[in-house]
């Protein structure tokens, strides 16, 4: 039997279908705690299942009676989380009152009950979860548009699911943190089907990026989040840390979650992603911190981060620990934002760096946000001020800046403004920064580049204060786009301006495109253009652009020459971290030279592609090149392209088939009855065969030969729909079988065997023994049988006898009187194994197609070889080219849109004068009159 290793895309992929089946009964934001409970519940009793064994096996050697104690004294199990009995997943246990329960993936009745037992039992066992899980998930709550519990039969198929699908033990995962990584895909999910709800405990994973490359933190450090939703701030200070090589052993992550189902979220998230040393406490944050030092006073952390609540109220007289809020209070009616920020503010330490989500109101807003924008100012602890482009997160449209606060800045140092609104990828929910956006914003903030003043820009504190402490960011860094040309002379006299086209040249420069390939002179201030072909066709293929697109294509193709044997050494070393720092400035050596796409845009390429691998060199890491990296489109190109084109060639013939179908049910001259009121009728396969049937009938005893060729006609049109519908469906199954067979073909290529084989060799064993277990039915079929031959023959021979032989004669006829009579007692038995022949009967049938299936089977088995480790080496590295081939090619493609958009723009806006348009004008008007003098309306 095979058994895989679990891949991130089966688990991602299963828990949208647990998530699914839920979906349709209740919110998104209700059901979500019910998954991540029944998950991280299956999770510990697989990890505590393997721990246990393992325990059993150190003290085999000792008594039973003292096994069984050790089995059950949690300090056996060491730092693990002990699951208690009532919490197991695959056994059951006997309660104090002798009465047993069934193991929960066994539970069939008051499954909710029983969860909540689950849950609250191994919070009781476990002290780090004290508080966590009880209070804050409940699988018996009522929920949904009806306001009901969820059903046992729903409880039942979700745990059946999670049983099927397999042990969530570290071990079965092809990478260590799959599970985590597939968390966040679930919790990202629920985000998104929560809709506003959502941003209540996510933050988008690229927001969350840019702001943990901007405070950088560090092994040995403390990283805080007040606000801290399911974790994902924290989780991705983690990973920051272990991709730069940082011991992740010596970090500790804190944060504060005022929402109790979202705060055993972020802790479940924690376990799950294996984060050993980390505090997640539960309650607001601006009336009571729960992290406190010796002295009882508010702790203070190396780095912070945050996303608070947007406008939230909050009430001063529940304030505690006011020393915080020594910058001053904003009004408590939706002005909690500052608040926040003061907070995070006094929690850091003397040299610590904090970045914080806000809402663009607190950077102009004025009254009291006005008097703390100025204290802090006077301060000298905001360091920068970067504006987010607009609808990045869930549920608001409000615009968002980043305030980053440095507390040992020096003196008189200018606070730098990022104007990053007008970069950015426009999704359908929401935008979405791109790699090039973060890679662009951090390397700005830390290079204190401020080259374009459009984008970044230094402002000393004397000039806010000369702006009275307004730190709205285009005030200072004015990125609108500068007026278009319009010039007067070109729309009225024709010819493109020589000013408008030079203003391009920078991007001219990025494909070393002369523009007068297109632009011929006029004058000495205007050009024309040479001739009306195609823009983008010319620009494409002139030659310069065409050297350009061919050089990447040659860099690329030098670059991951080299790059891919770094890949294989992967498996040995384990180093992603190191690799991906090599490749990143190999790559980046080999681009930014060619000057079409800028550093931040080529880097940003490099981080879009290392992303959408990262988890597939977790796999190689883990367990090397195999079958799990390997989509069934990559395998069915690269070994099944026939097989790929008949199911292709079979589904146009279906479709040419239903198209003459639909034409034959057209042609036949009937009207058809429609099903639902008023509704349009429609000619239909079944109603036009009742109808011609019906009309056959009417003509069957006709004649007259008009009416017989009027048969013939019906018939014709009959046996043709028949006939068509006939060969769809034989179509139909041939494409049928052509699928389940390449479906088998991928299963062998992938594993070297077939699941159904062993199956079906499993059945045919049963069925022989079923089969024999009947036996003596069809015996008595063939004693019959044989017995109605010995009759026959007794009948001849008594026959031939002499007939005055009487003795002969009458011997004869008592053996043949004795064999009717042993054939009547067999019919009888007959009789009574109706039931069993009847049963036999259909076990031949099944022996027989599971007989031919498996002749089937071993014929693939026999033309399929498994893949092996240097072909899916191959076929990975050949897939990782083309990512990043697609990722290069489509930032290149879009600066050269750009460049065409240009000369298009131009020519649509100078194309036709208004000295043209007169000229079309008075020549229209002398046609017209020609042709109204030609019909005599006009005198001559």
């Amino acid at each position: 039997m095979m058994k895989q290793k679990i891949t991130l895309q089966n688990l991602e992929n299963f828990l949208f279908s647990l998530a699914d089946d839920l979906r349709a009964k209740m919110d998104a934001n209700e059901y979500k705690y019910y998954i991540i409970g029944l998950i991280f519940l299956k999770r510990l009793s697989d990890e505590f299942i393997k721990a246990k064994e393992e325990v059993r096996q150190k003290y085999k050697h000792l008594p039973q009676t003292l096994q069984d104690e050790l089995l059950e004294d949690k300090t056996s199990y060491g730092d693990m989380f002990f699951v208690p009995k009532q919490a197991r997943w695959w056994e059951g246990y006997t309660d104090s009152h002798g009465q047993t329960h069934p193991a929960i993936k066994d539970v069939k009745a008051d499954i909710g009950q029983r969860l909540n037992i689950a849950i609250a039992a191994i919070e009781e066992s476990n002290d780090r979860l004290n508080g966590v899980l009880k209070n804050n998930i409940n699988f018996n709550s009522e929920k949904g548009k009806n306001n009901e519990r969820v059903k046992d039969s729903d409880w039942k198929s979700l745990i059946d699911k999670l049983t099927g699908f397999g042990s969530l033990s570290g071990e079965n995962f092809e990478f260590p943190d799959l599970l985590g990584a597939a968390y966040e895909y679930l919790i990202k999910y629920f985000a998104d089907s929560a809709g506003k709800k959502g941003g209540e405990f996510y933050t988008p994973t690229e927001v969350v990026r840019l702001m943990v490359q901007i405070i950088e933190p560090k092994e040995g450090e403390s990283v805080y989040d007040p606000t801290v939703g399911s974790g994902g701030m924290l989780i991705q200070s983690y990973q920051y840390i272990e991709e730069n090589g940082g011991n992740t052993h010596h970090i500790k992550l804190n944060g504060q979650e005022n929402d109790g189902g979202v705060w055993a979220t972020c802790i479940m998230n924690m376990i799950l992603h294996d984060v050993k040393d980390f505090e997640i406490e539960h309650g607001n944050t601006l009336e009571e911190p729960m992290f406190k030092d010796i002295g009882g006073k508010y702790k203070k952390f190396d780095k912070i981060l945050a996303n608070p609540p947007f406008s939230m109220n909050y009430k001063k007289a529940n304030l505690t620990q006011t020393s915080r809020f020594k910058w001053g209070y904003a009004p408590e009616s939706k002005k909690a934002d500052l608040m926040f920020v003061e907070h995070m503010a006094s929690s850091l330490k003397k040299n610590g760096l904090m970045a914080c989500v806000v809402p663009h109101g607190v950077l102009f807003r004025g009254s009291k946000e006005k008097e703390i924008r100025a204290a802090m100012l006077e301060d000298n602890i905001i360091d920068a001020v970067i504006g987010l482009p607009p609808a990045l997160f869930y549920g608001t449209g409000i615009p968002a800046a980043i305030l980053v606060i440095k507390k040992n800045r020096k003196e008189d140092e200018p606070i730098l403004f990022i104007n990053a609104d007008a970069e950015y990828a426009e999704e359908k929910a929401r935008n979405r920064l791109r790699s090039s956006d973060i890679e662009k914003i951090s390397y700005v903030y830390h290079t204190k580049d401020e080259t374009n003043q459009k984008y970044s820009k230094f402002v000393t504190l004397e000039d806010i204060r000369k702006e009275d402490y307004n730190l709205n960011i285009r005030r200072y860094v004015d990125n609108s786009k500068d007026a278009e040309i319009e010039d007067v002379k070109g729309h009225l006299r024709g010819g493109v301006p020589l000013r408008e086209v030079n203003g391009y040249k920078e991007q001219y420069k990025k494909f070393d495109f002369d523009y007068k390939t297109l632009l011929q002179t006029q004058n000495d201030a205007y050009l024309t253009f040479i001739d009306s072909k195609d823009i983008k066709e010319q620009i494409t293929s002139n030659p310069t652009v065409v050297n350009v697109l061919e050089t990447y294509q040659k860099h690329l193709g030098s670059w991951w020459s080299k790059a891919k044997d770094e890949f294989s050494t992967l498996q040995e070393s384990k180093n992603i971290n190191k690799i991906k720092e090599e490749l990143l400035e190999s790559f980046k050596n080999y681009f930014e030279s060619l000057h079409t796409l800028d550093k931040f845009q080529t880097s940003g390429v490099f981080v879009e592609w290392w992303n959408s691998i990262k988890y597939d060199l977790k796999t190689i890491s883990s367990i090397g090149f195999n079958e799990s990296l390997l989509s069934d489109e990559i395998l069915i190109d690269a070994f099944f392209q026939t097989d790929k084109e008949e199911i292709e060639e079979l589904e146009i013939k279906i479709s040419s088939l239903e198209s003459q179908l639909g034409e034959a049910v057209e042609n036949v001259d009937y009207e058809p009855e429609s099903q639902i009121e008023d509704a349009e009728a429609v000619k239909k396969p079944a109603s036009a065969k009742a109808y011609l049937k019906g009309a056959i009938k009417e003509l069957e005893s006709e004649e007259k030969p008009e009416y017989i060729s009027e048969r013939e006609g019906y018939e014709k049109e009959l046996q043709t729909i028949e006939q068509l519908e006939s060969d769809i469906k034989l179509t139909k199954e041939s494409k049928k079988e052509c699928e389940t067979h390449l479906v088998y073909k991928l299963e062998i290529k992938r594993y070297g065997e077939l699941e159904i084989y062993e199956e079906l060799l499993r059945q045919s064993k049963e069925l022989n023994v079923a089969i024999e277990a009947l036996s003596q039915a069809e015996q008595v079929l063939e004693e019959i049988e044989a017995i109605k031959e010995q009759i026959a023959t007794q009948t001849v021979e008594q026959k031939q006898l002499p007939k005055d032989d009487k003795e002969a004669r009458a011997t004869k006829k008592a053996k043949i009187d004795e064999l009717k009579r042993i054939k009547k007692e067999l019919e009888a038995k007959k009789r009574g194994y109706k039931e069993e022949l009847a049963k036999l009967k259909k076990l031949r049938k099944d022996e027989e197609q599971v007989k031919q299936n498996i002749n089937i089977l071993e014929q693939l088995l026999e033309s399929v070889v498994e893949l092996t480790p240097q072909e899916a080496k191959e076929l990975t590295l050949q897939k990782h080219l083309r990512l990043i081939e697609s990722e290069l090619n489509h930032g290149v493609k879009e600066e050269l849109t750009t460049l065409v958009s240009i000369f298009e723009n131009l020519k649509n806006k100078y194309e036709k004068s208004l000295v043209s348009i007169e000229d079309e004008l008075k020549s229209s008007e002398i046609k017209i009159n020609e042709y109204l003098k030609s019909l005599g309306y006009l005198d001559e």
